[in-house]
């Protein structure tokens, strides 16, 4: 378990526990400054407390997904609690680094929080949702997006949500971009199974996503969706 604080990479920094997930429980709030090199975990953060990612230099640094994984969700991160991006990268270092089956390919939200305010989460791959699920307990407790700047782009998934999955979600876009998504349906944003989600927000831009079958840029398959 790591202990709330300010901590700061020097070189490629793997923060784990041997083979045992790097924990961040309730109650705990972490900073990590990406100074140079980059954080590479060996098996996905499990954020039920805070975890605040920014650079405080010009040139931002990647945050690398683990390596290629059968893991049930999220190669990166698994939030249960809050995750907060001012900067940095968010993807694989290879095209082989991939969630191979599973969904998430860098983040999986379990009735947990995404907060983007700057940085890039690009080109990962996943079963669902190449870039992020968003997966709430019911429609009345939510998992939660919300978006003011940065970029998701270059995300695939096999089956639906190239960059985004929404499944009792919501989601609220006031900045940013999220592009270039690929998947058989809903190559962007997507909704499947019936799992209500609300999409709201005053500005951003989702554009150029391409899916093999329904729903180039936004596919929904729920009611009481918006």
């Amino acid at each position: 378990t790591t202990a709330s604080g300010h901590y700061y990479t020097s070189s490629t920094t793997t923060l784990a526990e041997g083979a045992a997930a790097l924990a961040i429980p309730s109650g705990t709030d972490i900073v990590v400054n990406l100074i140079s090199g980059g954080i590479k975990p060996a098996t996905p953060y499990q954020v039920a407390g805070s975890l605040t990612i920014l650079s405080s230099v010009s040139s931002a640094k990647r945050v690398f997904t683990t390596a290629s994984t059968t893991d049930a969700s999220g190669a990166t991160f698994y939030v249960t609690g809050t995750l907060n991006l001012y900067d940095g990268i968010l993807g694989p270092a290879a095209n082989t680094d991939t969630v191979t089956t599973g969904e998430g390919g860098v983040i999986y939200a379990d009735n947990g929080k995404v907060n983007i305010y700057g940085g890039l989460i690009m080109g990962a791959t996943a079963a669902k949702g190449g870039a992020i699920v968003l997966q709430g307990a019911s429609s009345s407790k939510q998992a939660k997006l919300n978006m003011y700047s940065g970029v998701i782009r270059d995300g695939v998934a096999t089956a639906g949500g190239g960059n985004v999955i929404l499944e009792y979600a919501k989601f609220t876009m006031e900045d940013g971009l999220i592009l270039n998504g690929k998947a058989n349906n809903g190559a962007n944003p997507y909704n499947d199974g019936g799992k209500s989600y609300l999409m709201t927000g005053n500005g951003g831009i989702i554009a150029q996503g391409i899916a093999a079958n329904l729903g180039g840029n936004l596919y929904h398959s729920a009611t009481n969706s918006k």
